[in-house]
């Protein structure tokens, strides 16, 4: 979010004085003001004006009420703050994060420090919301804990491989990986060094992962790490030991193990091409698929993880540029990006020419060197349903996609 661009405000305020006081205030600071005062209205100025910031009175009279009007308005994804005579009154609804309040009567300079400083939290939220769509296109399992070791964020791979069937937010990490009976006493000791600043970069270790309700425990390849803030960040891919011939390229056996634990996200993209390949005239269909050059050499030089943060680099590129499409892992290596276009096969190309010629950075940071790396995807655009005389069935854009990965793969 630019803090410095304009921003509109949707103000809910049935007292005409105070209303009028604060929309001028506001627009005095150069922001859009929309000022409705019932909660009905508000809700309907919501809609047409689609504001990303409210200030909602919490004593609003009528029906809805102020704090029905601010719930409401909060499902719709509008941040918010509130006006209230005392900010006792908006306690009961901490449980929507609201970015602050304003108490009145108003002191002066107020407004302009409060909407100040709440820019500065959306712009946060924001690129929070940007970085957790990136971690949902990253194939490892991502749990990220506070200093409790308690979760505050797993990504759909996590729970994937744990086979979580509820979300992992705020449960402590044994509920995950057991910590009894000597089991998993590496992860126990590398968490303690963590907290207790021994640890300064990631440590690789085998772990178990408890097992859901009448299943087997499964071993992961795991890697711990700090995180910002204090917290620790824990990364977890299943685990496929190489069998004893297959020292000659264990490259291809890790490829075969990162394979396991992405076959459900496969899946995912699979059907949502198969949806894509049934849709009826109207609208066309197509899948791009991308894989970066330096890949291989990443590979090769600074092993998987360190390659496959290249294309989790790519894929958050993708989703800042591409935020209503739906972006898939298809292996480790490609990434898949169904859009939904109007135009025509030439156009869409036209399109991803331009979008694949922009410069994308990446800062390498591993043991030995640092360097900034410029991403260079190859693509292939794969119209789905743009003409009756030319389509394709699922296995046939299933053929093109592992051909496109086989044609840019140069480890074998």
């Amino acid at each position: 979010m630019d803090t410095n661009a304009p921003l509109e405000i949707l103000l809910v305020e049935d007292d005409a004085s105070a209303g009028t006081e604060i929309q001028q205030s506001l627009a005095d600071l150069g922001y859009v003001v929309t000022h409705a005062s019932t909660g009905e209205s508000a809700l309907e100025a919501a809609v047409d004006k689609k504001p990303k910031l409210a200030i909602v009175a919490t004593h609003l009279s009528g029906t809805p009420d102020g704090p029905e009007t601010a719930r409401e308005l909060a499902s719709q994804g509008v941040s918010l703050l509130f006006l209230a005579a005392s900010l006792r009154e908006a306690r009961p609804l901490l449980d929507l994060k609201p970015l602050g309040g304003l108490v009145k009567p108003l002191r002066d300079g107020e407004v302009e420090m409060v909407l100040a400083m709440a820019r500065l939290l959306m712009a946060e939220r924001e690129q929070s919301q940007v970085l957790a769509q990136a971690m949902e296109t990253v194939t490892e399992g991502i749990f990220l804990l506070d200093s409790t070791k308690r979760i505050v964020f797993a990504n759909s791979a996590a729970l994937r491989i744990a086979q979580a069937e509820r979300p992992a937010d705020g449960q402590p990490l044994d509920e995950f990986f057991p910590m009894k009976d000597g089991q998993n006493e590496a992860l126990m000791q590398s968490l303690q060094q963590i907290q207790d600043g021994a640890q300064a970069g990631e440590v690789g270790m085998e772990a178990i992962l408890q097992a859901p309700e009448g299943g087997t425990e499964q071993k992961v390849r795991l890697w711990s790490g700090p995180a910002a803030g204090g917290g620790i960040t824990l990364r977890f891919q299943l685990y496929v030991r190489p069998g004893a011939n297959s020292s000659k390229d264990d490259r291809s056996s890790t490829m075969a193990e990162g394979g396991s634990a992405q076959q459900p996200i496969r899946e995912k993209a699979i059907r949502a091409i198969e949806l894509r390949l049934e849709a009826g005239a109207g609208i066309n269909h197509y899948a791009a698929v991308f894989t970066l050059s330096q890949f291989d050499t990443f590979w090769t030089r600074y092993g998987l993880s360190n390659a496959e943060n290249l294309v989790e680099a790519y894929a958050a590129h993708l989703t800042r540029t591409f935020p209503n499409e739906r972006i898939y892992r298809w292996s480790n290596r490609t990434i898949a990006l169904l859009l939904d276009r109007e135009s025509t096969p030439p156009d869409v190309r036209m399109e991803l020419t331009s979008f694949t010629t922009r410069r994308v950075d990446y800062y390498l940071n591993t043991v030995g060197r640092s360097a900034l790396v410029t991403l260079s995807p190859a693509w292939r655009l794969i119209p789905l349903n743009c003409d009756p005389e030319q389509s394709f069935d699922t296995e046939e854009v299933i053929r093109r996609i592992e051909q496109f990965e086989r044609e840019h793969t140069r480890i074998r």
